[in-house]
């Protein structure tokens, strides 16, 4: 199966704070159920069996929000022409 790839933006955010947000272009891959993005330098792994346990999901129109308590969230925003 091929992975569905496209470029978006993204916005990283922090705990708490403890460091600033960070926003800018990145990329997000997806294949059977397993998610990857890669974003200033960083690779975010989300497997998908660890989905509600390690980490959280929440899918809009707008795109996709990740959650890891206490560690970070990260916000994907499909591009206006590759939309979901």
């Amino acid at each position: 199966m091929l992975a569905d790839s496209t470029e978006a933006r993204c916005h990283l955010m922090p705990p708490h704070g403890s460091t600033p947000a960070e926003t800018g272009p990145c990329w997000f891959s997806k294949r059977q159920g397993n998610v990857d993005v890669r974003f200033g330098g960083r690779a975010f792994h989300f497997p998908a069996t660890e989905q509600g346990h390690h980490y959280q999901s929440i899918n809009s129109s707008e795109g996709i929000r990740f959650r890891r308590e206490g560690q970070f969230q990260l916000q994907v925003l499909w591009a206006e022409d590759s939309r979901h």
